[in-house]
């Protein structure tokens, strides 16, 4: 779908359909929306020829979220002023039938964060060496803002 206008138009029209979905089933996972979800985009005309992805959350209670990712990239969960990747994978929406997904539980403590990221942000480097220093750039940034508040 790519990054410009129209994503933003399509992404819009993904997010209502979503929202249906959660509100006609009884899904109360992350894992179980995102299968529901990929499931639909395989057998649908449209979405079966659109490439998705996705990180779906549930936050539990005040400190404790599930998540679940379907080709997304690795959401970073920051603690101790160190980047550690969530390992949440899952194939693309839509890609194959049958698809399921996991859940995964993280629990986020006093003065830590998650982070979500979305692809293609670190990819927007017009060369390998300008995504290496982005990269870089926007982690250090991610640090540098983990810094407890006073």
């Amino acid at each position: 779908m790519g990054h410009d206008e129209s994503a933003k138009f399509f992404s819009y029209a993904y997010i209502g359909y979503i929202r249906g979905l959660m509100q006609n089933t009884d899904l109360t996972q992350p894992a179980q929306l995102l299968t529901k979800l990929s499931d639909n985009a395989y057998k649908d005309q449209l979405l079966s020829q659109t490439m998705l992805t996705g990180c779906c959350l549930s936050f539990i209670n005040a400190n404790t979220i599930k998540l679940s990712s379907a080709g997304h990239p690795y959401p970073i969960h920051i603690h101790h002023k160190r980047l550690h990747p969530i390992k949440a994978e899952g194939t693309l929406p839509g890609l194959l039938p049958h698809t399921e997904y996991q859940n995964i539980s993280l629990i986020l403590n006093k003065n830590e964060r998650l982070v979500l990221l979305t692809d293609g942000l670190f990819e927007s480097g017009n060369t390998i060496t300008e995504r290496e220093t982005l990269e870089l750039s926007i982690k250090k940034t991610f640090t540098y803002n983990s810094k407890p508040s006073t």
